[in-house]
């Protein structure tokens, strides 16, 4: 039985090894914007296209693989989701052409959407049910490792080995990552999905009626945004401009925005179980990140430790987003916590695509036309307009809690919750 269980942890393991790896891939144009634009000659709002190609892939994939999950097993969409990854990443270090890079973004997205689903599929087959919670939650936080490895160790590869031989590191990384996945990871059972097409679809339907589901997902994707947006993309080259600083410098702020979600997230989970509340601090997390992300980018402070300050409290307090998937499943009933994860998923993720580019075309838009060393030279009022965002998909993230019902089991009541009238 200890030996079934080591094996489960092993397993497991290697799964999450793979979500944080896909992390890495994901954040890695936010410390190479700059050569990006010069390996392709392109702006600020090609950039956004191509960081927004990952998001675009990876939420096309996560209401289906959660279904073929049910009838595989995690050892198939695992196996396809590395080789995915890898096929992306080679295409992208050879790539000299910036549709070739975006297609291989979009491969890198398609095998991302199946890491952090099959590693939790990983955790309920191999691991027993009093752990699976724990799993879950310990995958998250390495995520947030990855995020930190993108960021100050890939910065300084980046900057003194050039991008593409920090990516020939990374395929590397991955391939010994594709070895142990296609080695070690196995169904611990044949797959048994009793749910009929039929019932799939009704489930579907039942869940795209709920306005409820659609406003979870809504405050998802706007909470969501300081990572899609400012981790993933823009935030390096931000507190450059704004203090003046290396790449290498910039990019600590970054990584403390990681860590501040890292810690976050596990406290807002504890507190809302603590005290029978979802709604409340989902509030408190909207709030308090719109403030600090309209200190972040308008402050008029100089050190650059006030940003680092502030990076870590934007990570604190977005986390309120991590609660989504709870309110989600709590929305629905038990049978279908599944497929409406994978919804709410979608709909968190789909930020990513319109924010990415979004903020790149307003930079273009108020560009003067300046270059400096075949980059665009865009100022810090540019950047500041740009990313006023932030704040305002967090006020709009507020607003869409008018509508959403407090769905902690203590406060449930099925009949409003469930969207039967």
């Amino acid at each position: 039985m200890t030996s079934s269980i080591s094996k489960g942890w092993f397993i497991w393991g290697i799964g999450t090894f793979f979500y944080l790896y896909q992390f890495i891939l994901r954040a890695s144009p936010n410390v190479m914007a700059d050569q990006l634009m010069v390996s392709f000659a392109i702006q600020a709002s090609s950039l956004g296209i191509f960081a927004s190609c990952y998001y675009a892939a990876y939420t096309t994939l996560q209401i289906p693989l959660g279904i073929l999950l049910d009838k595989w097993g995690p050892q198939a969409i695992i196996r396809f989701a590395i080789t995915m990854c890898l096929v992306g990443v080679l295409l992208f270090l050879f790539a000299d052409v910036f549709w070739l890079a975006c297609l291989a973004r979009v491969l890198i997205g398609l095998g991302a959407s199946g890491a952090f689903l099959s590693t939790v599929s990983l955790a309920r087959h191999w691991l027993p049910v009093s752990k699976v919670a724990f799993a879950v939650g310990t995958t998250i936080t390495f995520g947030k490792f990855g995020g930190l490895f993108a960021n100050l160790p890939l910065a300084l590869m980046v900057e003194n080995q050039g991008w593409r031989k920090a990516f020939f590191f990374l395929l590397l990384l991955g391939g010994v990552l594709f070895l142990l996945i296609w080695l070690f990871v196995k169904n611990k059972r044949e797959p048994h999905d009793t749910t009929s097409e039929k019932q799939t679809k009704h489930n579907i339907l039942r869940i795209l009626r709920n306005p409820h589901i659609w406003y979870i997902g809504l405050y998802g994707c706007l909470t969501y945004v300081p990572l899609s947006v400012f981790t993933d993309t823009w935030g390096v080259s931000f507190l450059m401009k704004k203090h003046d600083t290396t790449k290498e410098f910039a990019s600590i702020g970054i990584s403390l925005l990681f860590i501040g979600t890292g810690i976050g997230a596990p406290l807002i989970a504890l507190l809302s179980d603590r005290l029978h509340q979802r709604k409340s601090l989902m509030t408190l997390s909207a709030v308090g990140s719109a403030l600090v992300c309209t200190l972040l980018v308008f402050g008029t402070y100089e050190p650059i430790w006030i940003s680092f300050v502030l990076t870590f409290l934007v990570g604190l307090f977005m986390t309120g987003q991590t609660l989504v998937f709870t309110v989600g499943a709590e929305s629905m009933p038990p049978y279908m916590s599944g497929l409406v994860t994978g919804f709410v998923n979608t709909l968190v993720m789909t930020g990513g695509i319109v924010f990415q580019p979004l903020v790149g075309f307003i930079l273009d838009a108020l560009w003067d036309g300046q270059m400096q060393n075949n980059v665009p030279l865009y100022t810090l009022e540019n950047y500041q307009l740009a990313l006023l965002l932030l704040p305002l998909c967090m006020g709009a993230a507020l607003f869409t809690l008018l509508f959403i019902p407090e769905t902690h089991p203590k406060h449930q009541r099925e009949h409003v919750i469930f969207g039967e009238t």
